[in-house]
């Protein structure tokens, strides 16, 4: 057993930003009630079953595996309905982006504005602690991904 010597701590931050053609209060109920429904499954664990966000300060977004095993992608620790969802968790070695990345710390802020139709999520996301060369190009792309192919023809389509 060896220690690496080569891992680096880094900070990487990215923002984030779409448009989609509904209320606040729709475009929250889908991100934060029916995760479930248009959460990509190819970001979770093979044994995911459900991708559960419980809307809650200290409420745990995490992969159920059933029978009580899963995996935890991180914990609420600020929620302003339906303006402001902060989720905190930890990038893992096994789970993370990149082989080379982790442990680091994830803090994703969705912000929700707009009087009516249609409503601009804002989103940032930090991670710092050993990040990997590729997980700045994955977030991002996995981030677009999921606003614009996942997050806004859910909510659009009713």
């Amino acid at each position: 057993m060896g220690f690496i010597t080569d891992a680096e701590f880094r900070v990487l931050h990215q923002e984030q930003e779409i448009s989609i053609e509904a209320t606040p209060e729709r475009v929250w109920t889908a991100l934060v009630d029916q995760i479930s429904d248009w959460w990509p499954s190819s970001f979770n664990s093979p044994s995911a079953k459900r991708f559960i966000l419980e809307p809650f300060v200290g409420g745990r977004l995490y992969e159920d595996w059933g029978d009580g095993q899963g995996l935890l992608w991180g914990n609420v620790i600020s929620l302003r309905k339906p303006a402001l969802l902060q989720i905190c968790g930890e990038l893992m070695p096994d789970a993370a982006c990149t082989p080379d990345s982790g442990p680091a710390t994830i803090y994703t802020t969705y912000r929700l504005e707009g009087d009516g139709a249609p409503t601009v999520v804002k989103l940032q996301d930090t991670v710092y602690g050993r990040v990997g060369d590729g997980v700045a190009t994955s977030l991002q792309d996995g981030w677009k991904h999921i606003l614009h192919e996942c997050l806004k023809p859910f909510v659009e389509k009713g």
